[in-house]
């Protein structure tokens, strides 16, 4: 009896010796016991904060939940509406109108410079009446060829020229360097030439290949070495 007696104030005096520690003094700070946590020491540890969970989005029926999908484009304007069959299509831009065609030379203008009147070279090359031919390009081609073909090459020259300033017919070109080279004219054949090659290049070609058969002598090769030289410098 006096053994439970003595180990029960025993075990009273070791539960009250912390109580009496606490006993503040007048004009002190309580203190923390040795053992005890510090207050807010491992807090989120102790107490994890609660996370909202994220939902992801409901899937379409038929899809795979697993897969990421994209919003849904906007609205779509339609493509306009194509002209039905035999419907005219957008009108174009008015243009300006072509002004008035400027008068044209005379085509029984005489060019000066012939070796005689034209009415007796005409009867020498055996053309028709002189003053009742016009001389229209393709007149002053035929009738430059024919004084080409009888050697007298200045006056398929002036020919020639004269077609010239009504249009800028590569043919005229053609035989106009061809028989300047006869006359020994190399610097006007080779002018000749650079007309000759803007003439091509202008699409001026209307019976240039008939010209070229019929203008084969030497000097007419010599005439197509000169194009080609000033063409690519060989």
């Amino acid at each position: 009896m006096i053994r439970r007696l003595a180990i029960s104030l025993f075990c009273v005096a070791m539960t009250s010796a912390p109580v009496e520690a606490q006993r503040l003094q007048p004009g002190t700070e309580p203190q923390q016991l040795p053992g005890t946590p510090t207050p807010g020491f491992n807090w989120d540890r102790q107490y994890p904060r609660l996370r909202r969970p994220s939902v992801p989005p409901a899937a379409r029926p038929g899809q795979d939940p697993t897969i990421q999908t994209e919003p849904a484009p906007g609205p779509v304007a339609p493509p306009p509406a194509a002209a039905p069959d035999g419907a005219p299509g957008p009108a174009a831009p008015p243009t300006a109108p072509a002004g008035p065609r400027g008068p044209l030379p005379s085509a029984f203008v005489v060019p000066p410079g012939l070796s005689q009147p034209i009415e007796h070279l005409l009867e020498d090359l055996g053309y028709q009446a002189g003053k009742t031919v016009p001389l229209t390009p393709h007149t002053c081609f035929d009738l430059a060829y024919l004084c080409y073909a009888d050697g007298r090459y200045a006056d398929a020259i002036v020919f020639a020229s004269h077609g010239l300033t009504l249009c800028n017919d590569a043919r005229l070109h053609l035989i106009k360097g061809v028989c300047q080279l006869h006359q020994g004219m190399g610097h006007a054949a080779q002018r000749t030439a650079t007309d000759f090659q803007n003439a091509i290049a202008g699409q001026q070609v209307f019976g240039i290949d008939a010209a070229r058969e019929r203008i084969n002598d030497a000097w007419a090769v010599r005439f197509a070495d000169l194009v080609e030289y000033q063409a690519t410098g060989r």
